[in-house]
């Protein structure tokens, strides 16, 4: 597992020099363009994008899944979807998904893009 984060942080790069960052990409109705990373956790990143139809911007989670955290990605997505509304989560706008075919490093990709909640983070 350590071994292919290593080789997914040396694919993916880090900060603005990420090379998804500057890029556009379609997902569903929305067509986004990648601004830059703003957090990094163990299995993707999360990118600030905007839409290209109004500007508007959004947190794009691009999530690496092995065949171990593939369950709970799905169950991540199907729970946004579920919690799509409540005044106290994140709001689900679009999720798709790449098999390992698609993509350049072989593993299943996620993209979620959802409400981005801008300010710094607070202790509960």
């Amino acid at each position: 597992m350590a071994e292919f984060m290593r080789s997914a942080l040396n694919v993916f790069g880090v900060g603005d020099t990420h090379d998804f960052v500057g890029t556009t990409v379609s997902l569903g109705e929305y067509e986004l363009t990648i601004k830059k990373v703003i957090a990094e956790g163990g299995f993707g990143f999360v990118f600030l994008v905007s839409d290209n139809r109004d500007g508007r911007f959004y947190a794009l989670k691009r999530i690496i899944a092995t065949p171990e955290t593939e369950t709970s990605v799905k169950k991540e997505v199907a729970f946004l979807k579920r919690l799509s509304g409540h005044p106290n989560i994140v709001e689900f706008v679009a999720a798709a998904v790449a098999d390992g075919r698609e993509t350049r490093h072989g593993s299943t990709e996620y993209l979620i893009l959802q409400e981005l909640c801008a300010g710094p983070l607070m202790d509960a």
